[in-house]
């Protein structure tokens, strides 16, 4: 008891958390329609809670067959609102495989459809709910800081709140209710002039006119606009590829925006990272804008150490396998490796896991990737114009000296410990404990504050922005040896 007290204390310290009235910053508002289930689910510091009525057989089946992301009805009751006959389903990608390797958990990440079964049924507005359980982050709260920095620089991102879930009336667990990117979202920031909404794995490069190269961005396509949609995308990256006509095919501020975001969480999980998925792009009248998704393993909570590309030099890229087939190719790769192989592995997993705080305080702002660059050339292009990065600056500017060291990073912090701190690691089938929460809240704080030093000290010129700078100039950079990156989960 005597250890919780202090690290909670040492939370309090870290954040100088301030009057219990001031629980988030205030901003401009610039959504284009009102939609009312923002006032019912997404007032931070209110808790909502929900409960989900199912059958036993139901609920098993849901979990047994949860890779195969079928619906199931159930009934559900939310802040004391029922509505019937509503879709739940598991969701997720690697996340919901961690889950089911675990063999013994039930917190799977959830969605819910209300008109799965009844046409037109919806809460306030919404049509769908995503229930995210937050695996990887012990703090419970980096989709919640990432999203509220980008409504703090005016960047189109989805809702969310904490929600208490029942199962039967019986307590569940406490998850994060996310907006997710689709109709309700196009209506509420975009009205109702909409266009084509893709959920892309690319790396927006371009690479010629042909259509049939940029399957990538086609091939989750969430809301079909115009048919030549795809045509118009191909148009906007060639645009920044040739410097010609970029402002008439591209929303910049949008993408800017989006790049200082990614910049700001250092999200590896995406297209910071070596991965080309985890974001939205939408097209409307020809202009095409970035919209950020899934945070939860930002600011270090994905090390990326190259065990893929081992895997994948075996001869096996470029084959379709489904998630369970590439598993048991994984395995069996795995296990034939030599005994020094599988050293070897080890070896990087934990170098990568040693460089990683200050990979992630430092990340230089000139080229956020570690990736190949050329593999982002979309960014890099945009950034190559000097007035583009001077408005990139800015937004970095913005959330490093004034949301970070300006005291509204400070202010949602304190909404979140207000509204599930006490709560956070007590169920039963949590992945963390409330110690272990807190000790994560503490290391993010360090994290933040550091990294907009690092921030302010790259845009002044005072350390090096580059990762060759950064290699040539190690002695300039922001300390981290203090910093347990793993006690924020990941990794």
């Amino acid at each position: 008891m005597k250890k919780a007290i202090a690290l909670i204390t040492s939370v309090i310290s870290i954040f100088s958390l301030t009057s219990c009235s001031d629980k988030t910053h205030v901003k401009q508002d610039t959504k284009v329609t009102q939609m009312r289930y923002e006032d019912k689910l997404f007032q931070t510091g209110k808790i909502n809670e929900l409960n989900i009525e199912i059958g036993e057989t139901e609920w098993k089946e849901l979990l047994e067959n949860a890779s195969e992301k079928k619906y199931s009805s159930c009934d559900i009751t939310i802040n004391g609102e029922k509505l019937s006959k509503v879709g739940i389903r598991a969701k997720g990608g690697s996340s919901l495989d961690d889950v089911k390797a675990m063999g013994n958990s039930d917190r799977y990440s959830f969605m819910l459809k209300f008109d799965k079964y009844t046409d037109g049924q919806n809460y306030n507005g919404l049509t769908k709910l995503s229930l995210n359980n937050n695996l990887g982050d012990a703090t419970q709260m980096k989709d919640v800081i990432a999203y509220d920095m980008c409504r703090y620089i005016d960047l189109d991102a989805p809702l969310c709140n904490y929600v208490k879930i029942y199962l039967n009336n019986e307590y569940f667990g406490c998850y994060l209710a996310v907006e997710p990117v689709d109709n309700d979202f196009c209506e509420r920031n975009y009205g109702d002039n909409k266009g084509s909404l893709y959920k892309p794995f690319h790396n927006l490069s371009y690479v010629g006119d042909n259509e049939e190269d940029y399957e990538g961005i086609t091939e989750d396509t969430v809301i079909e606009g115009d048919k030549d949609s795809l045509k118009k995308v191909i148009a906007a990256l060639k645009s920044v590829d040739i410097g010609e006509d970029i402002e008439a095919h591209v929303d910049v501020d949008s993408v800017l925006k989006y790049l200082a975001i990614q910049t700001m969480t250092v999200n590896f999980d995406g297209l910071t990272g070596r991965n080309e998925h985890n974001y939205f792009l939408y097209e409307n009248n020809g202009k095409i804008r970035l919209i950020p998704w899934d945070y939860n393993l930002s600011w270090g909570g994905y090390v990326d150490f190259g065990e893929e590309d081992m895997f994948y030099e075996e001869g096996l890229d470029g084959e379709e396998l489904d998630e369970s087939q590439w598993e048991a190719q994984w395995e069996e790769w795995y296990n034939n490796l030599s005994d020094e192989e599988k050293q070897k592995m080890q070896e990087a997993e934990e170098a990568a896991i040693a460089a990683m705080p200050s990979m992630v305080v430092n990340l230089p702002v000139d080229t956020p990737f570690t990736c190949e660059l050329s593999e982002r050339s979309f960014f890099m292009k945009l950034l190559a114009k000097n007035d583009y990065k001077i408005r990139y600056y800015s937004y970095l500017s913005k959330l490093a000296s004034e949301y970070v060291k300006g005291g509204a990073f400070d202010n949602t912090v304190r909404a979140v410990m207000q509204e599930i701190g006490n709560i956070t690691g007590t169920e039963k089938n949590a992945f963390f404990t409330n110690e272990e929460f807190m000790e994560g809240v503490s290391v993010l704080g360090q994290v933040i504050q550091r990294h907009s030093d690092s921030i302010i000290g790259q845009i002044g010129g005072n350390i090096p922005s580059t990762w060759e700078g950064q290699q040539s100039e190690p002695d300039k950079l922001i300390n981290c040896d203090d910093i347990d990156m793993l006690k924020m989960g990941g990794a």
